[in-house]
């Protein structure tokens, strides 16, 4: 029998220590296995026996809550009880519980990483292995609909925290062999299981590369969402404030971007789904085109690009030509704005900076407050303020229906990530055009494009096909081609293809 030596036992809660294996003794790796969970009051090691001729010691060791007892009563209890034989090999015992060689394990190291996956670990005394029983039951989240992305139209369904599940959808969509899942595990302490999925006859064997060397680099102690992994991945670098990245919760946009070639990354814990590589155009298209009659998804993607812009552009534009460029500004227009601006403390610019301010308070306090009373809190609020700040004199009713639309056109827009990332470059261009009007403005817009412009996502232009343009790939753009008439998914790995040959 081969001895463990004290030091072992004491480095033992430092599982990742290779040089740890089992011995026959099971009171040993009993112990071991304590001195690991020292103060872990949750893991269950439970004291069993092999058959009533041979008596063997067992100990099977889990996490409560974390498995199906039920299943082991069944599974394993009656298995054991019941058996007869005195034959110890791994071979036997594989047959017995039906597991593979890789549930099979003499490191300590494996049997302390499944026991925190969730699956049973089961011991048996004179035997130098251990048996990895897979009955995980973790706390899930029952599939419903996403509370973000909401359609009129289509599936119901939505990613939940479970990555089982969460690639289960996708498999239940995409029911082709050439569907690959790739797992991973990142984060040092977390110890946290990533996969990504992707077509292998559809998407570039490059950007499959690409995305596996960059997840291999991520080195950080935890990782709890696909949010963590996007920093660690993303492009643009430190600073860049650009969604470079896809979110979704839905299945069905997570497989239509399979479809077309991209490679979709799963975190375990995380219902939200990245996908990668990603263009600008995507955060103003919504899955829902695909459910419509195609002019019309065609018309609601025109009314969000110009919602964009007015989310963008609008105060500054207000506050630009309102101060500088009285001459763009019809002449009855003029009058009313002088009427309302009379005896206004503050300057335009100052006035637009404390509405958006204000705005941007209270949307934050309708999301954080309860469901039931958030959205009346925040029309209320917006209301009361709005209506209070023009009867008290303090800002101008002009500027309070500039930042009325520009708060409505920021609620057209379909994606959250989009949405939150034009916060700052709508202050820099209402500062921009405050100071130096519609010059300043313009010089600013031209600053963002060409910075947008310098954007790559994955080897991918951020704004194509606009930038470089590419006519043949304008099809699902702004306008959503008929479905009848896009029989291929290659188009988009096509441009890439092309793209990435040029570099």
């Amino acid at each position: 029998m081969e001895n463990i030596s004290s030091t072992q036992i004491k480095s033992s809660n430092k599982f990742l220590n290779h040089n740890i294996k089992l011995c026959e003794n099971i009171i040993s790796n009993v112990d071991i296995i304590k001195k690991g969970f020292v103060n872990c009051d949750d893991i269950i090691i439970r004291d069993l026996s092999i058959g009533d001729k041979y008596n063997l010691k067992a100990a099977l060791i889990y996490i409560d809550g974390m498995i199906n007892t039920e299943v082991i009563e069944l599974s394993i209890m009656n298995k054991l009880n019941n058996c007869t034989c005195k034959i110890r090999s791994k071979e036997y015992f594989k047959h017995l519980f039906g597991i593979n060689d890789k549930d099979v394990t003499s490191e300590m190291d494996v049997i302390f990483k499944s026991i925190l996956q969730g699956k049973a670990v089961l011991l048996i005394d004179k035997i130098n292995f251990a048996l990895v029983l897979n009955f995980e039951n973790p706390p899930k989240r029952d599939i419903s609909e996403p509370s973000i992305e909401i359609n009129i139209r289509g599936p119901r369904e939505g990613f939940t925290e479970s990555l089982t599940i969460n690639v289960c959808l996708l498999r239940k969509r995409i029911k082709n062999i050439d569907l690959k899942v790739e797992h991973f595990i990142i984060g040092k302490q977390t110890e946290t299981d990533l996969k990504i999925v992707y077509l292998d006859n559809i998407t570039d064997k490059e950007i499959v590369d690409e995305v596996r060397t960059r997840i291999k680099k991520i080195d950080l102690d935890s990782i709890v969402d696909t949010s963590n992994v996007e920093e660690c991945i993303s492009d643009g670098g430190t600073f860049n404030f650009i969604p470079t990245a896809f979110h979704t919760e839905k299945p069905d946009t997570a497989s239509r971007k399979i479809l077309q070639g991209k490679v979709a990354i799963l975190v375990d814990g995380s219902p939200t789904v990245l996908v990668v590589p990603c263009t600008f155009i995507e955060h103003l298209q919504a899955q829902e085109d695909y459910y419509n009659n195609h002019v019309l998804a065609t018309i609601d993607r025109v009314i969000r690009f110009i919602s964009f812009l007015l989310a963008l552009l609008l105060p500054a534009f207000w506050v630009s030509i309102s101060t500088f460029h009285h001459e763009l500004i019809p002449t009855s227009l003029v009058v009313t704005v002088i009427k309302t601006r009379s005896g206004l403390p503050f300057p335009t610019l100052v006035e637009a900076f404390f509405m958006l301010a204000a705005y941007e308070i209270i949307k934050e306090a309708g999301i954080r407050m309860p469901e039931s009373i958030g959205q009346a809190i925040s029309v209320v609020g917006a209301l009361v303020l709005g209506q209070s700040a023009v009867s008290a004199g303090l800002v101008s009713t002009p500027m309070v229906i500039v930042i009325a639309v520009t708060g409505i056109a920021t609620y057209v827009i379909p994606s959250v990530e989009l949405t939150r990332s034009i916060i700052f470059p709508k202050y820099a261009f209402l500062l921009l055009g405050g100071s130096f009007g519609l010059i300043g403005l313009l010089s600013g817009m031209l600053f963002f494009l060409v910075y947008l412009l310098s954007l790559r996502s994955f080897g991918v232009p951020y704004l194509s096909p606009f930038g470089p343009l590419d006519s043949e790939k304008l099809k699902d753009t702004i306008y959503r081609k008929p479905i009848s008439r896009d029989k291929s998914n290659k188009g988009f790995m096509n441009l890439v293809k092309k793209k990435l040959k040029n570099k």
